[in-house]
């Protein structure tokens, strides 16, 4: 098999690095000439050895530095391929981390920066410091997908927003997307249980109207009210359950009359038990 993936004609290296992806135990020999094909110049010969690799979920730090040099690839497969095989390790080094993320910010095509951020978000190890500045430009993508998928990254990632105060102003911004998906998955993600601290900082800021407007038609199709009694605010959908302070009731009050929609009478929703009580 080594003499196959040394062989003069790529044809012949590829059908033996095609052989290999289902060979459950390489030998070191073996492994090295996979590892070296990394450097091969046929892209497609590069690709099916990242492909080899990505069945080994504990490479050493030698052949992930060799993975992670086809970041820089500007083939899409090829790159696409090395985050895979960085996806399937089961733990990355804060400087391989760093090269999937700057790969990340770096702009370019989607594919390649949904599956960075995929690994980004799956696998520990980002600093506080650099995932916040990832997660705020990501969520100030131009691209709607990406802002999307970052905002689905942390309720995935559960990662409590109450921690990460600097991710609060971005992620209230998407509650007026001009995409509805966005806006949708930003409420959702303001109402998890966990997020006791951001939700009464909505509440209590301008973003207030801005939450109403998403989440209002939700309560015509599922499970979700919002009752005010007092300075108290009962919030309930089927992310959780919230009960916040409101610090200034007048202010909270003329934001909901400004936010609600026309059409709409406010007296009806009250009655409902929709929104006000």
């Amino acid at each position: 098999m080594v003499a196959l993936l040394e062989h003069e004609d790529s044809s012949l290296r590829l059908v033996a690095l095609q052989a290999l992806r289902v060979q459950p135990r390489l030998s070191d020999e073996c492994l090295e000439v996979v590892v070296a094909l990394l450097k091969d110049e046929g892209r497609h010969i590069r690709a099916a050895a990242l492909e080899v690799l990505g069945t080994r979920p504990s490479l050493s730090n030698e052949h992930l530095e060799a993975v992670v040099a086809l970041l820089k690839d500007k083939t899409d497969f090829v790159e696409l391929s090395a985050l895979r095989v960085l996806g399937a390790q089961y733990w990355l080094s804060e400087e391989h981390l760093a090269a999937v993320i700057a790969l990340l910010l770096e702009g370019g095509r989607l594919r390649v920066k949904l599956a960075a951020l995929d690994v980004v978000t799956k696998k520990p190890g980002p600093s506080r410091e650099r995932l916040e500045t990832v997660m705020v430009a990501l969520l100030q993508d131009e691209d709607d997908t990406i802002r999307l998928a970052a905002l689905r990254a942390l309720k995935t990632r559960l990662l409590l927003l109450d921690e990460y105060p600097t991710l609060w102003p971005a992620v209230a911004a998407l509650l007026e997307d001009e995409d509805d998906r966005v806006r949708s998955a930003a409420a959702a993600l303001s109402v998890m249980k966990g997020h006791y601290q951001f939700f009464t900082s909505l509440l209590n800021g301008p973003s207030a109207g801005s939450l109403l407007k998403v989440l209002l038609p939700r309560s015509f199709e599922e499970q979700c009210s919002w009752h005010v009694d007092g300075r108290t605010s009962w919030v309930t959908t089927p992310e959780g359950s919230h009960i916040p302070l409101i610090d200034d009731m007048e202010g909270f009050k003329n934001t909901v009359v400004k936010s609600w929609p026309r059409g709409i009478p406010l007296e009806k929703a009250s009655q409902a038990g929709q929104i006000w009580e």
